[in-house]
């Protein structure tokens, strides 16, 4: 096990995905890493999240009802908050997550997922990977 794995444990998580399923197999799996996970069914409920809770880390889908994730990170930097946010996309979203980009995500991960990638995104994104050399 990676050494910053432990880490992760002091941290609070934003998941925000509109699928039922999904959410509850990501919640099981994100609370064995973090110590808090919080869920959302979409960006508008997220916002709402992110203003009564202190978050370390947004983990969103970028196709949801009511607001999007692309939106959502957008409304972020606009409110000025640098949460450390990571988007979760399909091949097929290239276009979509190409504006995610410039709106202001750290990073993202390609569908499906993979927890081995998954665990260093969230190492890197966090600064908790020491830099490659």
């Amino acid at each position: 096990m990676h050494t910053s794995i432990p880490e992760l444990k002091k941290l609070s998580l934003l998941f925000i995905e509109d699928k039922m399923t999904v959410q509850q197999k990501m919640n099981e799996m994100l609370s064995i890493f973090f110590g808090r996970v919080l869920i959302a069914n979409n960006g508008e409920e997220a916002l709402m999240l992110l203003q009564m809770n202190h978050i370390d880390l947004v983990l969103s889908d970028i196709e949801m009802p009511i607001m999007d994730g692309v939106t959502l990170v957008k409304t972020l930097r606009l409110l000025n908050n640098k949460v450390p946010f990571i988007m979760l996309s399909s091949f097929s979203d290239q276009d979509t997550l190409l504006d995610a980009t410039n709106a202001g995500i750290d990073d993202y991960i390609v569908k499906p997922i993979q927890l081995d990638n998954l665990i260093q995104t969230f190492l890197k994104v966090l600064m908790l990977e020491p830099p490659q050399a």
